[in-house]
């Protein structure tokens, strides 16, 4: 379960609709249409929670977002983690280590002029630094085995991107590409079927539906959307994914062999607005994980702070 729930993590990405939504028709409509200068500022408090069987983990990172850039194509922003609280239950050298790692880091990226998230223009510039800063943390770590195990862990977190993968997954929750740059009419249900990257294999998506409800409500636009994997679908691709992995590992297994008989992944996504405004106030995004009759349950939460 616990691999499978962090094989699923990476695997319900957003992505873009296969059909183009309606535009809205009447006066009133619920408009996400950015207009930022440059020099357009926001601190965000993004808190990363997990919960599994009762337990919760959790994380808080505070970030500062600013436009730097602007062109008749788009926007050029930069992203700056200026600290972070690791989850309590952590040892304090764990802490400090993380920490170090992340406060400080920059990342520039870009959208298009609907403020739709694009790419990390900075990857290389990003990968240096973090390195450096690994040097420096593995040199500070008492030799023997405490030091083979630092640079170990570490070692794999570069090499994989983690960091760097951790700040592109808020990065496109804060541009979500679903209703970025889009107008809707207030409270009318928009449904529509989403293909969904699978990193394994890109030749054979995962497929689900999502439904999006816009709202005008106390001086606030809201925008609430709801998406779900196509169960039985997903279930096939996800026990392929695993047959294929012990193959690799040189393993066989039989083809009628199930890791999995049912899978349900649902996402909520929740934006609030100020009723003028081009960065949302609060987002909250929860992702339920069903298998087997096992539930984990993924949060992520932006607070506005200026």
């Amino acid at each position: 379960m616990n691999l499978l729930a962090r094989t699923l993590a990476v695997l319900f990405l957003l992505a873009a609709f296969a059909a183009p939504l309606p535009a809205a028709a009447g006066p009133g409509a619920v408009s996400f249409v950015p207009a930022w200068a440059p020099r357009d500022t926001a601190v965000y408090e993004i808190t990363k929670s997990k919960t599994v069987k009762g337990t919760i983990r959790s994380a808080t990172t505070t970030v500062t977002v600013a436009v730097v850039g602007k062109t008749a194509d788009g926007y050029r922003f930069e992203w700056r983690c200026d600290d972070l609280r690791p989850d309590a239950s952590l040892p304090d050298n764990h802490k400090k280590t993380l920490v170090s790692l992340v406060k400080g880091m920059k990342i520039a990226y870009t959208t298009d002029k609907n403020g739709v998230y694009q790419n990390i223009v900075n990857l290389d510039e990003v990968r240096a630094w973090l390195q450096a800063l690994v040097t420096q943390v593995i040199a500070a770590v008492p030799g023997g085995q405490h030091q083979d195990a630092a640079r170990k862990l570490l070692g794999s977190m570069l090499a994989n991107d983690a960091i760097i993968k951790s700040a592109d997954s808020d990065i496109l929750i804060l541009h979500n590409p679903y209703f970025a740059g889009q107008a809707f009419d207030a409270d009318e249900p928009y449904s529509g079927e989403v293909v969904l990257p699978n990193v394994f294999d890109s030749s054979r998506p995962f497929t689900g539906s999502i439904v999006l409800v816009a709202k005008n409500a106390g001086g606030f636009r809201q925008m609430t959307i709801r998406q779900e994997i196509d169960k039985e679908k997903s279930a096939a691709l996800i026990n392929d994914i695993f047959r294929k992995m012990a193959a690799a590992m040189g393993k066989s297994l039989p083809d009628d062999q199930s890791f999995i008989d049912s899978i349900a992944v649902t996402d909520i996504m929740q934006y609030t607005y100020a009723e003028t405004g081009n960065w949302p106030d609060r987002i909250s995004h929860t992702r339920t994980i069903k298998i087997a009759g096992e539930i984990r349950e993924e949060k992520v939460e932006f607070v506005r702070r200026r």
